[in-house]
């Protein structure tokens, strides 16, 4: 099984992480919003090296690099009835070029989707067929929407 192991912080936290782990395969990604934030993930099926604790088995889809495009990364919660309500609508979207959904390691309940679109508007369609992405829905809400893209060095 694969899991999506991620960390936060400045690009020279993350050039340490990087340099301390040669072996390792890292994406770096930069805050669309502030190039100084950034995002490190490791996509292995080894033990992760982050001490962030922060870490999701990979249940659908890929990850692969692509140049020039925004990485929207939608982090929610589910409690066990809605996963067996939503779970299963949340397969490859059609018109998203990339995809992957992970569940916490930690926690059940908590769910990342990692999605790339050439339009946004049919992002923007995909999140009002899943209300959960953005819209309270009691004691598990704490929806976010982070979008990123390649970092630069």
């Amino acid at each position: 099984m694969n899991y999506l192991y991620l960390t936060f912080g400045s690009k020279s936290i993350l050039t340490e992480l990087k340099s301390q782990n040669p072996t390792h395969q890292f994406v770096e990604l930069a805050s669309f919003e502030n190039e100084q934030k950034r995002a490190l993930l490791d996509i292995t099926s080894a033990d992760s090296v982050f001490k962030s604790g922060i870490g999701f088995k990979v249940l659908a889809g890929n990850f692969h690099i692509q140049q020039d495009v925004n990485y929207y990364f939608n982090h929610f919660m589910l409690d066990e009835d809605d996963q067996k309500k939503w779970l299963p609508t949340l397969t490859k979207p059609a018109a998203s070029l990339q995809y992957l959904l992970g569940q916490s390691i930690k926690h059940d309940f908590n769910f990342l989707t990692i999605t790339i679109w050439d339009d946004e508007s049919k992002y923007s369609d995909w999140i009002a067929q899943h209300p959960f992405l953005s819209n309270a829905n009691g004691t598990f809400d704490s929806p976010y929407k982070r979008v990123f893209t390649l970092a630069k060095n």
